[in-house]
């Protein structure tokens, strides 16, 4: 089965709680039609008069075989044989050892300036090394993580968790202007935190790198980049079960 025929054509990522959209039938993640239409009020796809009332939740069957497909992995043709559920694509490519972005990092000349050589980040993250969520955990929460580039070029960046499906994260993959920035909304599902036998091992991944010049390609690129040209930063997330005392619940 194609990944791509389970994509939303806004994030360009795997559905998530998937809606149908009455004009021409196509289907965005939730969260991504809603914010399409908070600036507009036509269709993505066909342009036609669309609002937020006239959406529909997919069929069970979609939902279904979401939870349940079987799909191989991203570097299939780098010799993984692993075939896993579409819902846990995005980890196992993510620790796969035949993604070749988990090899160790070093400076790449051609993308890198000399200049540059020394570089141990692209992006600045901010926080750099913690994303803490502070709630009662009986509601969706969303901590924000910051993406700042210091550099005169353009950079790309994806972001990859350890429990995918426990988080939504938008925009999970982009583009920085130089000096440019983008704020990155993390949001945790409910859960109960405390009973939750995962909690120690819930971590993101932000993988960088310089653009190249030109029209870029991310779900080509991040294929076919030298690895070595790839920087990696990981963030451990920090429960605080205490919710500050002017906390609004995300619904």
């Amino acid at each position: 089965m194609e990944k791509s025929e389970y994509t939303c054509s806004i994030c360009q990522d795997i559905f998530c709680c998937p809606m149908t959209t009455p004009c021409c039938l196509q289907t965005f993640c939730e969260d991504c039609i809603t914010g399409w239409l908070q600036n507009n009020t036509t269709c993505p796809y066909d342009r036609k008069g669309l609002c937020l009332d006239k959406l529909t939740g997919s069929p069970r069957v979609l939902a279904n075989m979401l939870g349940t497909m079987n799909i191989k992995c991203d570097f299939w043709d780098n010799g993984c044989r692993e075939v896993v559920k579409l819902e846990d694509l995005i980890q196992h490519t993510a620790i796969c050892e035949h993604n070749e972005a988990n090899r160790p990092k070093t400076c790449d000349l051609t993308l890198a300036p000399r200049a540059m050589c020394n570089h141990d980040h692209i992006l600045l993250l901010d926080p750099n090394s913690e994303l803490h969520f502070r709630s009662a955990f009986s509601f969706a929460i969303t901590s924000y993580l910051k993406l700042r580039n210091p550099w005169e070029r353009r950079a790309c960046f994806r972001v990859m968790t350890t429990v995918p499906k426990r988080y939504w994260v938008r925009p999970n993959h982009g583009l920085i202007e130089s000096f440019g920035t983008v704020t990155i909304a993390v949001r945790l599902r409910p859960v109960d935190i405390d009973n939750a036998s995962d909690k120690n091992s819930h971590e993101f991944m932000v993988q960088t790198m310089f653009a190249p010049e030109g029209a870029v390609n991310q779900e080509t690129l991040w294929k076919v980049v030298n690895p070595e040209a790839i920087i990696t930063s990981k963030l451990k997330c920090v429960f605080d079960v205490t919710p500050p005392s002017n906390e609004t619940p995300v619904r």
